[in-house]
């Protein structure tokens, strides 16, 4: 039988190191996953948290039989402690809806709902950090984050006395046909209906 001659070829698994371009997608590959480890350590992608800041030494409104949401009213079986006072914003949710502003360059997206934010506030009355909930899209969120940070805040008090709180608070993005038609440029619109809440475990 005659051997036929197979050309000695070697491979490898490692880039060439003299070659800075083999080695472009594992510089990539490292850069998102220390992305991806500094987002999970602060727990926030919209917010910068104060510093030291602890989750667990925040108390949270249902333990005292108050709602999460702000401007919500008790539940009928609920018989909230008279001692506590929940965390408060000058104006209200009203205030911070009525501030609100739709994104102009992402009306095209036509997506509508509601956000919602846990909002950290300390014993000064500083917000300590705020967290996204849930939320239809990235840049509803920064919105609402965006107004909430310019809220004046107030702390959470039991028995006249402030103490760390948080506070889930909603606001809702809507889109109108002319707002759509002047922002598309078309007559043409297929409002998005609002994305379903969805509880965090935090809560």
């Amino acid at each position: 039988m005659r051997q036929r001659n197979v050309p000695n070829r070697s491979y490898t698994m490692y880039p060439d190191f003299q070659d800075p371009v083999s080695l472009l997608p594992a510089f990539l590959c490292a850069a998102a996953i220390l992305l991806l480890a500094g987002c999970a350590s602060s727990g926030n992608a919209y917010y910068t948290p104060a510093p030291g800041f602890d989750a667990g030494a925040y108390v949270s409104p249902a333990d005292f039989e108050h709602p999460l949401r702000l401007g919500e009213q008790p539940a009928d079986s609920a018989e909230p402690h008279p001692d506590f006072r929940p965390v408060a914003f000058e104006g209200g949710l009203a205030a911070m809806q009525e501030r609100l502003q739709y994104p102009e360059n992402h009306v095209s997206s036509e997506r509508t709902g509601e956000v919602l934010l846990q909002v950290y506030v300390d014993t000064t009355g500083a917000i300590a950090n705020i967290r996204e909930v849930s939320s239809p899209a990235y840049f509803l969120t920064e919105a609402a984050v965006e107004v909430v940070r310019e809220a004046v805040s107030h702390p959470a008090r039991w028995r006249g006395v402030a103490v760390n709180a948080f506070t889930v608070v909603p606001l809702q993005f809507t889109l109108n046909e002319v707002e759509v038609r002047r922002n598309t440029g078309n007559g043409s619109s297929s409002l998005t209906p609002p994305t379903p809440f969805t509880r965090k475990p935090w809560l």
